[in-house]
């Protein structure tokens, strides 16, 4: 006696409907790839101005670590305060003198910590916000 247990399973449209549903699954995550990767490429290009506009070489933007050095020195901190940089609320440590170093207040640091996206270009395509080295801060030592 057949009470039909599992034959939906193995039918046609129950393959076409996972088949659709793994569709959809990679389209999003596609998308997801693409806004990830258009976030990174914002962050290096404001980087690079970044970098350009305190007087520095600005081809370490693009490069992992060293882009992360770069912003230390201009932030006027040593290189081991890198390890703070990957904690949301430690890397205030570093982006409290670093919007210090651009004229700008604490709240700055906050949103360079909270919001990079928004704030790191802001940062650096502003005309208005130029670099202007503290004299607490100590001497360059990243030389590139």
């Amino acid at each position: 006696m057949d009470y039909g247990y599992g034959s939906t399973l193995s039918s046609p449209a129950f393959g076409s409907l996972l088949a659709g549903i793994y569709i959809a699954f990679l389209v999003f995550y596609l998308f997801l790839i693409v806004i990830v990767i258009a976030e990174q490429v914002l962050i290096y290009v404001s980087y690079w101005v970044m970098f350009r506009k305190a007087g520095r070489k600005s081809w370490p933007a693009v490069v992992p670590i060293l882009n992360s050095l770069m912003l230390l020195d201009i932030a006027g901190k040593p290189w081991w305060y890198i390890f703070f940089l990957p904690f949301t609320f430690l890397n205030l440590l570093v982006y409290i003198d670093l919007a210090r170093a651009f004229g700008k207040s604490v709240g700055w640091a906050f949103g360079l910590s909270l919001v990079p996206i928004v704030f790191f270009p802001i940062l650096a395509l502003s005309k208005d916000i130029t670099y202007t080295r503290p004299a607490d801060f100590p001497p360059a030592w990243l030389e590139v």
